[in-house]
């Protein structure tokens, strides 16, 4: 089900614009293309390009022995290659009527299923469950096939910040770039998307990436090098807001998928305050994320909050134009700075 709130009209604003000055703040690594890109700046380690590769994961029938054995090991702490039980891990809700009632079924690429119910454990898979050439594609398909309306909101995001562009800094030779920074990069596929699309609309686009997770943020700058715009990494652990407060001006910041990671409410509330002081006016922030709690959050330090608190805190924090789409157990959720 798809439920749609708060939908006012943009209106078109002029967005004042400042050079990039990119903070440094662990790591940094930079893939200049197309205008706008600027060299390497000291201090700052330039990731290597990381290709994407392609792979056939192979797969087997687990033992009822072996499905018991993993039953009450309960192990997911590392990658499946450390573990002979978990890789590629073949069966199914489909294969339920074959199995023992009392051992848990595992689904593709070994996520867990309560045979009672036909849903996915509470377990949940993390990036080092997963190995081989193609791990994090294999990770962020994992959460498509997870959560399926990611694929939909995905299309969102890109949609949004399209009509966002449309409306704020229309197409203009003497425009300067548009300046994009994505909290959480995941495998670099939401990016790849939004920066086709908008430099397709604009023609000049600087990317700012920011994740805690090394490997991610060298795979996705990989990836994002065959785009034509300036691409960026940075390393930094968003639960300190001050690694995105630069001084700099930004034109749209979006994320999916990622602040439900932070530390809770404060945390959240500290990103939020801080995206404020860094976009221009007019400028869009973009948040998908999880509005429901998980069984086995803990109430009283929820990290998954319903649209009401995002659009409480948004506005508190002077935030306009606040509109939402829920997607299964997602919401899309759009707030603009003033002009």
């Amino acid at each position: 089900m798809t439920l749609q709130g708060n939908l006012a009209p943009l209106n078109p604003a002029s967005a004042g614009q400042t050079s990039r000055r990119a903070n440094a703040m662990r790591c940094v690594g930079r893939h200049p293309r197309g205008a706008g890109s600027s060299p390497g700046r000291s201090g700052r380690l330039h990731l290597p390009m990381h290709p994407q590769s392609r792979g056939q994961a192979s797969a087997r029938w687990l033992s009822h022995e072996e499905l018991g054995a993993l039953a009450r090991s309960g192990r997911r702490g590392g990658r499946p290659g450390h573990d002979p039980l978990l890789p590629s891990i073949a069966r199914t809700p489909q294969d339920l009527g074959q199995t023992n009632s009392s051992l848990p079924v595992a689904g593709p690429r070994g996520q867990l299923f309560d045979d009672d119910e036909s849903h996915v454990h509470t377990t949940i898979m993390a990036l080092s469950d997963f190995t081989g050439p193609t791990y994090i594609d294999d990770w962020s398909a994992d959460l498509d096939s997870r959560w399926p309306e990611r694929r939909g909101v995905r299309e969102r995001i890109v949609d949004s910040i399209d009509a966002w562009q449309a409306s704020f800094r229309p197409t203009s030779a003497e425009a300067d770039p548009l300046r994009l920074i994505e909290l959480g990069v995941g495998n670099g596929q939401l990016a790849a998307a939004v920066i086709d699309r908008i430099c397709h609309a604009v023609g000049k686009v600087i990317y700012t990436g920011v994740d805690i997770n090394h490997e991610l943020t060298q795979f996705a700058l990989g990836r994002l090098g065959k785009q034509s715009a300036s691409v960026e990494m940075v390393i930094a652990d968003l639960n300190d807001s001050e690694s995105l407060t630069d001084g700099s001006d930004v034109d749209v910041m979006f994320t999916l998928q990622t602040l439900h990671d932070l530390d809770g409410y404060e945390a959240l509330a500290a990103v939020y305050d801080a995206s404020g002081r860094l976009l221009s006016p007019s400028g869009l922030l973009l948040n998908a994320d999880f509005i429901e709690p998980f069984e086995k959050d803990d109430p009283a330090h929820p990290r998954r909050f319903p649209v009401e608190v995002h659009e409480t805190l948004l506005r508190e924090l002077g935030f306009v134009d606040f509109q939402y789409v829920v997607e299964g157990k997602l919401a899309s959720m759009t707030a603009r700075r003033p002009e």
